[in-house]
């Protein structure tokens, strides 16, 4: 019983933390008058709401409840399991979204869509005349770049927009942000059934490793990023193939193919993992249906084939804007920086095969381990220092592996570099990584130092009751 009052205490001290910080910050008045304006809120003159000491709280409270969490680890019902993750992500519900400027994206091409009647993947922000006195442009930082999401997310925010944009930017706001806490509590569940099918009893481990991970609750939910959909989509594929559903399994491959571009490079993989079964047949059919899946989402915004244009022009724009990282310490200039990528995607097929090798054949542990490590790999040559919410991809997939050195080395290793890029925002002047991710993330890495690098993680392993 202390267990779940010590979880009930701090979420609802992190409920009330979250309330009184939404209006000492004056969100309401940033979002209806525009002054100041929401896009600058990474400059340091935001701190003037008094932010950072209450970040700083909330985020240890955060990585604290982790922390304990890991410690007194019990094999759970997956049921209360998701009830405590969703407290805690009802609490992330009332952050403010710093330290990124998506959220407001999302309603940004929504509205290009739905109001102007333009093509998300061609038009820009910039495109429309005096988008500043535009209640749901205005806070767009990325006005010169068409939307880098796929088709299905961008139906999905388009459907939204048509239902909660009449009652205002505020709701559709806080609409995404209840998406990101379905979608985390969803991938949370997929997890506790990817470990079960893997390893049975491993289920609540890997539950409770993704649902209480202080950077999924910020990030998916505070931040409202949309990246726990296609993370859910890629963990349906990964459990329907488990379970030899092959075609259902391709179909939400391609569906998160066409998602983003994180989930699209496991596509490959999974292709491959058919092949080497021995299933050229199979292969070659999951390919077609993931071509297909491509096809036809994109279909309503091909104008031509001219969309093929706009989607090089918005994903070298963004490149552009954020530096891949061994190129970023070796001091390489940007021009450089498409070689880069093309090197990262290159290191990250070469590692999906050489764990396939290494791993030994019909070892069911293949997929995610691979995925894991081609990511890191990919992170590391090709991907922005900026993107700290693209490891929650390989972490949902590694905790539902059962625990062996490769499943803790990844773990580890993804919170280190997450870290590392941390502190190197930190030093460059980043004030709001320094108070809030250092802040967490410097806890939970020692935590996966010293308790994943054991087994099991927490006291003794018990059934769920």
């Amino acid at each position: 019983m202390k267990r779940y009052t010590g979880r009930l205490l701090s979420a609802l001290l992190w409920l009330s933390l979250s309330l009184a910080g939404l209006r000492g910050w004056g969100f309401l008045r940033s979002l209806r008058t525009g002054d100041p304006p929401v896009w600058r809120m990474y400059d340091p003159a935001s701190f003037l709401y008094g932010s950072w000491p209450y970040f700083a709280v909330v985020m240890v409270l955060n990585a604290g409840l982790y922390l304990w969490e890991v410690k007194h680890y019990r094999p759970e019902p997956l049921k209360r399991i998701l009830f405590w993750v969703g407290m805690l992500g009802l609490a992330a519900l009332a952050l403010y979204p710093v330290g990124s400027k998506d959220l407001f994206g999302y309603a940004a091409y929504a509205r290009l869509h739905a109001h102007y009647g333009m093509n998300p993947y061609l038009a820009r922000v910039a495109d429309v005349v005096a988008f500043r006195k535009d209640l749901f442009l205005k806070n767009m930082f990325w006005v010169q770049h068409g939307t880098p999401y796929g088709p299905v997310w961008t139906w999905l925010a388009f459907a939204t927009y048509r239902m909660i944009a009449p009652f205002g930017l505020l709701p559709l706001l806080f609409s995404y942000k209840i998406t990101g806490l379905l979608a985390h509590l969803s991938v949370t569940a997929m997890a506790y059934r990817v470990g079960e099918l893997l390893s049975p009893g491993r289920g609540p481990q890997a539950a409770v490793l993704y649902g209480f991970n202080p950077l999924a609750i910020f990030e998916l939910v505070a931040n409202g990023h949309n990246d726990g959909l296609g993370i859910l989509l890629l963990l349906v594929s990964l459990w329907l193939m488990l379970r030899a559903r092959r075609g259902e399994g391709f179909l939400f491959a391609g569906l998160a193919n066409v998602y983003k571009l994180s989930a699209g490079l496991v596509a490959p993989f999974i292709l491959w993992m058919t092949v080497r079964k021995g299933k050229w047949r199979t292969a070659v059919a999951g390919a077609g249906v993931i071509v297909l899946v491509f096809i036809t989402m994109y279909l309503p915004f091909w104008n031509g084939g001219a969309i093929f244009t706009g989607l090089l022009t918005t994903v070298g724009g963004y490149y552009s804007n954020s530096l891949p990282v061994l190129p970023y310490f070796l001091g390489y200039p940007k021009e450089l920086v498409g070689g880069f990528h093309l090197a990262g995607l290159l290191a990250f097929i070469l590692c999906y095969i050489l764990l396939l090798y290494w791993t030994g054949r019909g070892s069911r542990d293949t997929l995610p381990v691979a995925s894991g490590l081609g990511f890191i790999a990919y992170f590391l040559l090709g991907a922005g220092v900026v993107h700290r919410w693209y490891y929650l991809w390989p972490l949902a997939l590694m905790v539902a592996v059962p625990q062996s050195p490769w499943t803790r080395m990844v773990v580890r290793q993804t919170l280190l570099l997450v870290l590392s890029y941390t502190l190197l925002f930190a030093l460059k002047g980043r004030v709001i990584d320094l108070f809030t991710y250092f802040l967490v993330l410097a806890p939970v890495t020692i935590m996966a130092v010293r308790r994943l690098g054991r087994n099991p993680i927490g006291g003794t392993q018990e059934k769920p009751v």
